[in-house]
């Protein structure tokens, strides 16, 4: 972590879809205190319930665990203000940034759902990252809070 980050808050809850509101909430308002406008925390929302459903859908294949967010800022090395968001889990492996999604058909009645979350959260986001340590994964996403 750069020594220049500031950590806001950090909540765990078993990683179920139904956690998404309160989850979202806590996100939404620690990105409103880091000085977030209207437009970014869209984007923020948007991503941030990618990443979530994704962990609560995917992460825990044949048993039940947990994923916790942490929300913090930092500057990037121009100075420029990130809030940035981490969901760390303890489930299956999976890098969500080397996932190399399927080809947009023509005729979109004919695509099968699925896959396209990752393509979302990866334009929503100025910075990603991921790691895994031992036994988690950890995806950050930051967001500029510079005027666009």
């Amino acid at each position: 972590m750069p020594s220049d980050a500031h950590h806001s808050s950090k909540i765990t809850a078993r990683a179920v879809p139904g956690i998404l509101p309160e989850f979202r909430s806590h996100v939404l308002q620690c990105a409103s205190r880091a000085g977030a406008s209207a437009a970014q925390l869209t984007r923020i929302e948007l991503a941030f319930e990618e990443a979530l459903m994704n962990v609560c859908t995917h992460a825990y294949p044949e048993k039940t665990g947990t994923v916790s967010v942490d929300c913090f800022t930092k500057r990037e090395k121009t100075g420029a203000p990130l809030f940035c968001v981490r969901l760390t889990d303890h489930g299956e492996p999976f890098n969500p940034l080397e996932h190399t999604p399927r080809p947009t058909p023509a005729d979109m009645n004919s695509r099968t759902p699925g896959g396209m979350g990752i393509v979302l959260l990866q334009r929503m986001v100025d910075q990603a990252d991921y790691f895994r340590t031992d036994t988690a994964n950890c995806m950050i996403l930051c967001f500029s809070l510079s005027v666009r």
